[in-house]
């Protein structure tokens, strides 16, 4: 009776951490395809929303509060995008009901037409597991205000966090946009680039490097997996940074792994160093 016991104590205890496990996987997934959803509003890549939403997908506009299917997803970030300096996740938080998954979050914009210039969309979406697949059956958002710095206390991390994610996307948008001008505002004057085992840039070879050439309006880069360190006026940020576009007319997609020290200058964050190494696909 004993052993009966312990045989079936230890099949549930191996069920239990295995489902402990696939949630982990599974919210790891939600969280990198939210992220990645988000970034689309702002770059355009309507890859990720073809494959997280539902065929079956309804959301809830934020502006007026009619319902939309995927297909009007899709169209509504084609024709809005270049409207957008950039749009990314603050938090995101999910709960799982067995092959059910609520997700809750809020992504921070800004606009380069329009008021408000800045602004949030809140959000609950409502995922489902089917086939093995996750994907998005429904949505819902509301447009919120900018989330407010605490007045007169330069050292909360999480303002600082925000202003420093802030500022990455705007770095983004200036690469895209082969803004020179934009650039030298976000890298320090002292500032250096590194990638792989290539020498070191410094600021203005740097620049002279990403704004050489014409704007590819294909190009893209999405920014997930970011862990961000604040020490006072220091900021670290350690993530994955995704690259598509087209090269001798041929689509390519390049990932890499990014280490970025940002340091507050009179009040404002600015990149003083930068490391960039290939993620070599299929390895």
């Amino acid at each position: 009776m004993r052993a009966l016991f312990l045989i079936i104590a230890t099949a549930l205890s191996m069920a239990a951490q295995q489902s402990t496990t696939s949630n982990a996987d599974a919210e790891r997934y939600i969280r990198d395809s939210e992220s990645q959803w988000a970034e689309a509003v702002a770059n355009g890549d309507v890859s990720v929303v073809k494959r997280v939403l539902a065929d079956d997908f309804i959301g809830v506009d934020a502006g007026d509060g009619h319902l939309y299917p995927k297909a009007e997803a899709i169209s509504w970030i084609q024709d809005h995008h270049t409207e957008f300096v950039f749009n990314h996740v603050d938090e995101v938080k999910v709960r799982f009901y067995g092959n059910t998954a609520v997700a809750q979050g809020s992504e921070s914009w800004e606009r380069r037409i329009c008021e408000p210039r800045r602004g949030r969309f809140v959000w609950t979406d409502t995922w489902v597991l089917r086939n093995g697949q996750w994907r998005i059956v429904a949505a819902e958002d509301l447009i919120a205000p900018p989330l407010a710095a605490k007045a007169g206390n330069s050292d909360d991390p999480s303002a600082a966090k925000q202003q420093v994610q802030e500022l990455e996307q705007e770095w983004v948008a200036a690469e895209h946009n082969h803004d020179a001008a934009e650039l030298r505002r976000i890298l320090d004057d002292k500032f250096v680039a590194s990638f792989g085992a290539e020498k070191p840039y410094e600021k203005e070879a740097f620049i002279k490097e990403i704004v050489s050439g014409d704007v590819d309006p294909t190009e893209s880069q999405t920014l997930t997996d970011r862990t961000v360190i604040i020490d006072h006026d220091i900021a670290v940020v350690v993530g994955t940074d995704t690259q598509r576009g087209t090269r001798k007319g041929a689509p390519y997609t390049a990932v890499y792994r990014y280490t970025v020290t940002y340091i507050r200058r009179n009040g404002s964050w600015v990149a003083l160093a930068e490391h960039l190494v290939e993620v070599l696909q299929g390895k």
